[in-house]
């Protein structure tokens, strides 16, 4: 939810998919609902479908598609912030991978120095 209590949802889809249908360079028809609030719950009139025309410069959009300023900014918002968490993510995950590497390379040495004191203690 962003400050003006709107729920926004972002997606890639991707053009082939197992199990989809595909999205050709041509004609594709497309489906739109939305709620009214932020259950999950039927979209009563909040739906449409539109094509889009992937081969073409001239595609078929609905007016209700359009965005508000507010909406653009929202989207634009939405968007900012989800590059800062896969940032943030990525960061994380190398703090990781770098927190896991040193524990392995301090248990090769501790490893290393058990075995040379097992066998120092066998002679």
């Amino acid at each position: 939810r962003n400050e003006n209590a709107q729920t926004i949802m972002t997606f890639t889809k991707i053009m082939r998919e197992p199990g989809e249908i595909e999205i050709v360079l041509g004609n594709n028809l497309f489906l739109w609902a939305h709620g009214s609030g932020i259950d999950l719950a039927y979209h009563g009139d909040n739906m449409a479908s539109f094509s889009l025309d992937l081969g073409n410069s001239q595609n078929n959009l609905p007016a209700s598609v359009s965005l508000t300023e507010e909406e653009e900014e929202a989207a634009e918002e939405a968007e900012e912030a989800a590059e800062e968490a896969a940032e943030a993510a990525e960061e994380a995950a190398d703090d990781a991978q770098d927190a896991a590497e040193d524990a392995a390379e301090e248990a090769e040495e501790a490893a290393e120095e058990a075995q040379e004191a097992a066998e120092e203690a066998e002679e």
